[in-house]
């Protein structure tokens, strides 16, 4: 019974607000930047509701817990190296959530906590490998392709 329940929070808490991070992250870089524009969205579905805080607009839809997706603009366009810096601070601040999750669970082991450590280090990791499947892609695919279209 206790799997199950840690499936349950898996999906509703721990998957959403990993997700969260993820998507603040480029968000915080894009800032970083001086994006003028920012929208962070978390799930998919009806819009719940839209808060916004100075140029950062956050969106939460009803299957919250199904991705998310950061836009950023501003004018004049990203630089090379910035565009590089928002797609990546997206999982590596997932890893750093990871790594303080993991000194937390060392003063006081729990369950959920390690289903978050490893859910941060699993989207860490596969964010950084560069794949693309049809339309979805990775951060490290992002990164692949500035990379390969600076080289051409």
């Amino acid at each position: 019974m206790m799997m199950f329940y840690q499936f349950i929070f898996l999906i509703f808490a721990i998957a959403p607000l990993s997700t969260f991070f993820h998507e603040l992250g480029h968000a915080l870089a894009a800032k970083q930047v001086k994006a003028e524009v920012v929208t962070l969205r978390i799930g998919k579905g009806k819009q719940l509701f839209r808060i916004e805080i100075r140029e950062l607009q956050i969106e939460i839809f009803s299957l919250f817990f199904m991705g998310g997706h950061t836009v950023s603009s501003r004018s004049p366009s990203y630089k090379l190296n910035e565009l590089i810096y928002i797609t990546l601070l997206g999982p590596l601040l997932n890893g750093i959530i990871a790594f303080l999750l993991i000194l937390i669970n060392r003063i006081e082991p729990f369950k959920f906590i390690e289903l978050a450590i490893w859910f941060n280090l699993w989207l860490f990791f596969v964010n950084m490998i560069p794949i693309r499947i049809k339309d979805k892609h990775t951060d490290g695919y992002i990164v692949y392709k500035l990379l390969w279209k600076q080289l051409k």
